[in-house]
């Protein structure tokens, strides 16, 4: 998406998706959504400065989470946010088969 629109494509970084995935298991124990502050989000990549993040649940796969993403002004805006530079990702189903989704950004 991010290359269609003319912007650079976002490096997977192993940290932010260790993030991502503990995060949406967090989500579904407490059976909520919810952002992470942005203190946490800062420490997995020590020095950084522009961390984003976009969750979901109930989306049936990545193009249906992704669309959805992009109505929304903020969420768009870390998709296609020119600062960043790494991406990580996180799924997981809920004992009801629910998708939860996470993705984090840094510079």
């Amino acid at each position: 998406m991010r290359v269609e629109k003319g912007y650079k494509p976002l490096v997977i970084d192993k940290n932010l998706c260790k993030y991502a995935e503990v995060h949406v298991k967090k989500m579904v124990e407490k059976n909520s959504l919810y952002h992470s502050k942005m203190s946490d989000l800062r420490k997995v990549n020590s020095g950084t400065n522009l961390v984003g993040e976009n969750i979901a649940w109930g989306q049936d796969n990545e193009e249906s989470v992704v669309n959805s993403w992009m109505w929304s002004p903020r969420h768009r805006w870390n998709i296609l946010g020119t600062g960043y530079k790494k991406v990580g990702f996180g799924m997981i189903l809920d004992k009801n088969e629910r998708k939860y989704w996470c993705t984090v950004f840094s510079d």
